[in-house]
């Protein structure tokens, strides 16, 4: 059955790299589940995450994964590690805390943060 599951993926992967016009035409959320696919495909990775102290407390009684563990503590800020595969879903909790939360690392996922930010700011810049 597991075959079966994976085989599908290898279909639609197929399917949209020969017409890729046709799932995005037809299909308006297809591009966040693709996505949303693509991610659940990556490995773990360690991602750090600086909270402003404001924003500490929140953090500790509802951590954001459970693998989340305390790297560096000051007055100003605390540096938060976690072990997981970046999804779109942990994305939009981040996003969520405004600028009291910013990505330190892996790079790739704190320049696709900033640029969904810079995209934002150009919204309202007009």
């Amino acid at each position: 059955m597991a075959r079966n599951y994976f085989d599908r993926y290898i279909w639609l992967i197929e399917t949209i790299q020969q017409h890729p016009r046709i799932l995005f035409e037809k299909i308006p959320s297809s591009q966040k589940w693709l996505t949303t696919l693509v991610n659940a495909m990556r490995s773990e990775q360690a991602v750090e995450l600086k909270v402003t102290a404001g924003q500490v407390k929140y953090f500790e009684s509802l951590p954001l994964h459970a693998s989340q563990e305390v790297v560096e503590s000051t007055p100003e800020y605390t540096l938060f590690r976690y072990r997981l595969v970046p999804t779109y879903d942990f994305k939009q909790e981040i996003l969520r805390h405004g600028p009291r939360v910013e990505v330190l690392a892996p790079d790739w996922f704190r320049d696709e943060l900033r640029s969904d930010i810079e995209a934002m700011a150009r919204h309202y810049a007009q």
